[in-house]
């Protein structure tokens, strides 16, 4: 039972995280003035998939059941 509330807990993390990419932008001198070279991310999902953890977290909690199927018999 803890294995699979830690498959479904990593299955959320994947799905909603998501990874800041630093992105800076070069400076622009104009006479004495100095502009831009300011420094901002790009938010990026860790999982551009979609819904694959959520397939791939539901083949992993139907392993035991397959398992204890195949023994039994």
């Amino acid at each position: 039972m803890i294995l699979l509330l830690f498959v479904i807990l990593v299955t959320i993390l994947l799905v909603q995280g998501t990874r800041r990419i630093p992105v800076q932008y070069a400076k622009r001198v104009v006479g004495n003035k100095q502009y831009g070279g300011v420094r901002q991310f790009i938010p990026l999902k860790v999982n551009a998939a979609g819904v694959m953890p959520i397939i791939f977290a539901q083949a992993i909690m139907f392993v035991p059941i397959t398992l204890s199927w195949f023994l039994r018999k």
